[in-house]
């Protein structure tokens, strides 16, 4: 009898170990699974992170680009504004051999005519556009031959 006892008392602490043990487990594993979701969630919002540092620093790059794009193109037309109001220039002192000009606008071009004068047959022209903020100054030397207006030199300043 005392062997029975003890055989139940065994197998009843085997049961109850039993029992506490799939408590155990299953507290392990709902720990696990709560711990598994942080990490899924932290690995999720981690790569949405990148993703969004990644698209905002594509957005600045192309912001970038374009900003420079246009700022070309704003040269570009200042440069081409400033050579017709050279232009201007020299067609005025075809018509007329006592032109000079001094800040004078040209509306039509945006540009102004900052000098043109004579010296014989030498003429020279300077002029400035602005487009944007963006500014270009062209300056020209031209010789008058007595039937047309030669172009010697061009340049931008």
């Amino acid at each position: 009898m005392r062997m029975n006892k003890y055989k139940n008392t065994n197998e009843k602490a085997k049961k109850e170990n039993r029992r506490t043990g799939s408590i155990v487990l299953f507290l392990a594993s709902f720990r696990f699974a709560f711990h598994g979701g942080f990490v899924a969630l932290f690995l999720v919002m981690s790569a949405m992170s990148a993703m969004l540092l990644g698209s905002l620093g594509a957005c600045a790059a192309a912001l970038g680009y374009s900003d420079s794009v246009a700022r070309r193109e704003y040269r570009l037309v200042a440069s081409e504004n400033a050579r017709s109001c050279v232009a201007v220039a020299l067609l005025a002192f075809a018509h007329d051999y006592f032109y000079t000009a001094q800040n004078q606008s040209v509306p039509d071009f945006s540009c102004t005519i900052v000098s043109a004068e004579r010296s014989g047959a030498d003429i020279s022209a300077t002029a400035t556009s602005s487009v944007n903020g963006v500014t270009a100054s062209v300056s020209a030397r031209a010789t008058d031959n007595g039937r047309s207006i030669d172009l010697v030199l061009e340049q931008n300043i």
